[in-house]
């Protein structure tokens, strides 16, 4: 009988998949700062005006509601973060499990943008100036997901190199 781990490759830092989906996740979460499409936010840049505001407007209206959000869940969804963060961990750093480290060092990261996220919404709806702040946090999310992949593949070849040696 064929277990699981035999089915679904767990060599996760080998396999192109992973690779891929790292590449997406932080594609998609550079592209789309608080929902607003990118090529909205570079309209508006160039063009001002009437741009800039339909910018302002959904910034005002996606920021507002991700601090809803945070607002009526924020405790249990931190306290679900919290325990995935904890059991990957764990289980990818201290028990030495693969895909454990590899979907650590995906979606904790991750999780740092949506901190991000609630900060930059918390701005814009303080101040108002959506297209300074959304470029800015477009700006960190992008050095954010640079350094996270450089690690990651850093990381990757280490276990690989610790893998096939032995």
């Amino acid at each position: 009988m064929l277990t699981v781990f035999e089915l679904i490759e767990v060599r996760s830092f080998s396999n192109i998949w992973y690779w891929l989906a790292l590449a997406a996740a932080w594609s998609s979460a550079a592209r789309r700062p608080l929902g607003v499409p990118l090529d909205m936010l570079q309209q508006a840049r160039r063009k001002g005006g009437e741009a800039e505001a339909e910018v302002r407007t959904l910034a005002d209206m996606m920021s507002r509601r991700i601090l809803r959000l945070a607002r009526e869940g924020g405790a249990v969804g931190i306290g679900f973060v919290c325990a995935v963060a904890t059991t990957l961990i764990l289980t990818g750093f201290v028990y030495g499990f693969e895909l454990a480290q590899a979907l650590a060092l995906l979606l904790l990261p991750l999780a740092g943008v949506l901190l991000l996220s609630l900060r930059t919404a918390t701005r814009i709806v303080a101040d108002g100036a959506a297209l300074r702040h959304l470029m800015r946090h477009r700006l960190a999310t992008q050095v954010m997901g640079g350094i996270t992949i450089f690690a990651t593949a850093i990381w990757g070849m280490y276990i690989n190199i610790v893998t096939w040696a032995f």
